[in-house]
C-alpha cells in the first residue's frame, strides 16, 4: 500500500536522458516534439543553461564551460516540465510528487515523442533524480 505524507519530502523527481554523438539533431527537433506534446505541455520557454564538462585528455583533466540553449515545456498547473536540448530530454515532476505511474506516463510519452520524430542512435546515459 502506498504512503500518504501530510508533506511529501520530494520537492523534484528528474528523468534524463543524454543521446550519444551519432544521433543526429536539428534546430527543427524542439519545434517538432513541441507540436506533439502542446496539448499536456502547453507553456513554451526557452532558457541558456551552462554546464561544466570535464574531458580525461593525455595531459590531464580539461574542463569547459559550455552554454546551451534549452526549450522548457510546462503542463498548464506548471507541476511537470519536459527539457529539450541537443541531444538531451528531461523530464521532470515537481512538488508535490504524484508517485511513481504518474511519473512514469510523463516520461513514456516523451521519449515515445522523441523517437518518433527523431533517429536515436543510442543512448550515453540515462539518469534518475529524487532531490528532497
Amino acid at each position: 500500500m502506498r504512503r500518504k505524507y501530510a508533506d511529501p519530502p520530494i520537492v523534484e523527481a528528474v528523468c534524463e536522458f543524454r543521446l550519444t554523438p551519432e544521433t543526429p539533431w536539428d534546430l527543427t527537433i524542439p519545434g517538432r516534439f513541441y507540436e506533439q506534446v502542446k496539448e499536456t505541455f502547453p507553456h513554451r520557454e526557452q532558457r541558456v543553461v551552462q554546464e561544466v564538462v570535464f574531458k580525461q585528455e593525455p595531459h590531464g583533466i580539461q574542463q569547459q564551460i559550455q552554454a546551451r540553449e534549452r526549450i522548457l515545456l510546462f503542463t498548464k498547473d506548471r507541476k511537470q516540465l519536459l527539457q529539450l536540448g541537443t541531444r538531451l530530454l528531461a523530464i521532470s515532476a515537481l512538488k508535490p510528487y504524484l508517485g511513481w505511474e504518474i511519473f512514469k506516463q510523463s516520461i513514456e510519452q516523451a521519449w515515445n515523442v522523441l523517437q518518433q520524430i527523431s533517429e536515436i542512435k543510442g543512448i550515453d546515459r540515462i539518469e534518475l533524480r529524487y532531490i528532497n
